[in-house]
């Protein structure tokens, strides 16, 4: 929207009103792209329009006091709260002139675009207040205008309703509605079947009350009555609600169920690493105590034995934070740090006393180890158990299916294809039939979004508390503001992109693991030969231990799956990319491209995550059966 004029012929002229108030406007035949009267008029994008109608010389005057706090209070607030830009008639008559005095009291924070026919309209430097008869004076206190050349209002309707068709590529749009005659009946009509919310002002007169007193536009679109006698408060509410519409509901449900799934992924992962870890120390403590119960015949081995326990305390602290037993938040990195000087310290005092005198420190630890032997098996049942009760896995997998799901709802509205497709007005000439309007796009939103929860309330995530982050992340490379509609272009960076470049990131991310956790296998598998060879055959079962934890999670993890199915999916969104750039211009803006676009993106992405939950879903039934073998046996 910010891009200069591809129409030399547009000029931006400078108008400056008796109270010193400068606006622009372009003058502009009735065929001139929307798209070069807005970048001929700078206007920056906005992220909602606000489309005012209503009655000008009716306007019952009576009415002002009652109509001017509202927009006040209630219009003109929610327009700074949604970063709008509010759209008229522009003419010194009626509510367009209590919206520029409104605009003006609060500093003319907002832009406000006035659209007229060219031949209707007086102003400072055009031509004189009062010389063209039915006409009308350009209202003061606005920002913009485009005057359209031509003799009939309805010649700036047309333009007004193009220029915001093409702000609504990217905007969201609102249309109030403040009394209104016939010519308002058109134009409320046409504003629902392009799937824009109206919300009629009741009180105001005339076509705004009929709406409110009658359900004959229940069928035409998304119809709102809000009561001139209300707050103001109100209005700016509904207006809020209508610019952020189902999407915002949409976008907290997706964090929410995002923020549980991560919680229960944290739970799991850590009562798995907890239960290798107690597995293969129940081994440690079972050997060791046979083992140094045999050596207290050889005085050396006595010496090395007891300084090797005084390190255990270090040993652990080193097996916590390789396997990320215990990862705590950067703000509270702290308890790590403490831990480990707690464990050199422990470590320490064991050592001086184990040089001082071995033989009685060994024997005391050998009956330390024969209470610690008893101990890992108990625990480890104990964990098996919550993890097969609580089954946190399994909502970990349900809740990012779900919050996924959410998210692909999200992007098919924002580009709006598939159920949120714009409906394509018959041409003139058509001899069909009109079809009857389709639900809206928030309606639509909503409802697949119900039907994504309802199923997720069905399942075992409905047994626990869900978890919102009120938070925002940090904004991403590509500043998406999570509500603005998406062109092409736009998607491909905010969503195809970003997604691509994350799986190539965890690609290399899960090759490296890979590599780390087998070397780690092959190393204290070598560990075992050489301990055998070495006549430490004991020992030899604290390393088949250690492998066995290690390969246990590796499997947890997936990483060679993982790892396919990402580079699969990269290399998917990478060529889906490498597609669209050859399309010419003219067959990127063909709508079944742009749908083959998204709708292709959207189920590469839902391919991977419907093979991920598979593999989620089986690993969990792998996990309790053997819980339950285990507890039998």
């Amino acid at each position: 929207m910010d891009s200069q004029p591809n129409n030399p012929s547009l000029k931006k002229v400078e108008i400056r009103f008796l109270n010193d108030n400068r606006a622009v406007f372009v003058k502009a035949a009735p065929a001139t792209p929307a798209i070069d009267l807005i970048s001929a008029l700078e206007i920056k994008k906005p992220a909602t329009v606000l489309l005012l109608i209503g009655g000008a010389d009716d306007l019952d005057p009576a009415l002002n006091t009652q109509i001017e706090p509202l927009l006040e209070h209630g219009l003109a607030l929610a327009a700074a709260d949604t970063n709008a830009l509010i759209i008229d008639g522009g003419t010194r008559a009626g509510v367009m002139e209590l919206m520029g005095k409104v605009i003006a009291l609060g500093g003319r924070v907002t832009p406000l675009l006035g659209i007229a026919p060219a031949e209707k309209v007086t102003y400072p430097g055009g031509p004189a207040e009062g010389s063209i008869p039915g006409g009308a004076a350009l209202d003061p206190n606005h920002s913009h205008f485009v005057l359209v050349e031509g003799s009939q209002w309805s010649d700036g309707t047309e333009v007004m309703f193009k220029l915001v068709s093409e702000l609504a590529k990217e905007s969201r749009v609102v249309v109030i509605l403040i009394n209104g005659g016939n010519e308002a009946r058109e134009e409320v009509l046409r504003a629902g079947k392009l799937g824009w919310p109206v919300i009629a002002i009741q009180g105001s007169g005339r076509l705004a009350d009929d709406i409110a007193a009658q359900v004959t536009f229940a069928d035409q679109g998304e119809f709102d009555v809000f009561n001139l006698k209300q707050n103001p408060e109100g209005l700016r509410e509904l207006i809020s609600r209508h610019a952020e519409g189902a999407l915002k509901e949409a976008w907290r449900r997706l964090k929410q169920y995002d923020s549980t799934a991560m919680v229960n992924q944290a739970l799991h992962k850590r009562l798995l690493s907890f239960t290798l870890a107690i597995g293969v120390l129940g081994t440690l403590f079972a050997l060791a105590q046979k083992q140094f119960t045999l050596a207290g015949k050889y005085y050396g081995f006595v010496v090395t034995s007891s300084v090797l326990l005084a390190a255990v305390p270090v040993l652990l602290m080193i097996a916590v934070t390789s396997l990320q037993i215990f990862k705590p938040k950067k703000e509270k990195e702290w308890i790590l740090e403490y831990a480990w000087w707690i464990a050199g310290s422990v470590s320490g005092v064991l050592l001086i006393i184990a040089v001082i005198s071995p033989l009685g420190f060994l024997n005391k630890a050998v009956t330390v180890f024969q209470y610690l032997a008893i101990a890992p098996p108990i625990i480890v049942s104990i964990l098996l158990a919550g993890s097969s009760r609580f089954k946190n896995r399994h909502k970990w997998t349900l809740l990012r299916g779900s919050a996924e799901a959410i998210k692909k709802e999200i992007y098919r509205y924002r580009t709006r294809v598939g159920d949120y497709a714009d409906q394509v007005e018959p041409k003139e000439d058509s001899k069909e039939a009109v079809a009857t309007p389709r639900r809206s796009r928030d309606v639509a939103l909503k409802d697949n979004i119900v039907r994504i929860t309802q199923y997720l309330m069905q399942t075992e995530v409905n047994t626990g508390s869900f978890i919102y982050e009120a938070k925002k992340p940090p904004a991403k490379p590509t500043d998406d503001d999570e509500f603005s509609f998406l062109t092409p272009e736009r998607y491909l960076e905010v969503r195809l992109v970003d997604q691509m470049r994350w799986y190539e990131g965890k690609t290399a991310t899960l090759e490296r693991q890979r590599s780390e956790f087998q070397w780690l296998i092959y190393i204290v598998g070598g560990a075992g030969s050489l301990l055998a060879a070495l006549g430490a055959q004991l020992w030899v079962a604290l390393t088949t231990a250690a492998v066995t934890a290690l390969t246990a999670w590796v499997a947890d993890l997936k990483l060679d799956v993982n790892l396919v199915k990402y580079n699969q999916a990269a290399a998917d969104l990478s060529n889906l990319r490498y597609w669209w750039s050859t399309l010419s211009a003219e067959d990127k803006a063909e709508l079944e491209n742009r749908q083959k676009l998204v709708n292709t993106t959207e189920q590469i992405l839902e391919t991977e995550r419907a093979s991920w939950v598979q593999q989620m879903e089986e690993t969990t039934k792998e996990t309790t059966e053997k819980t339950v073998e285990k507890n039998k046996a």
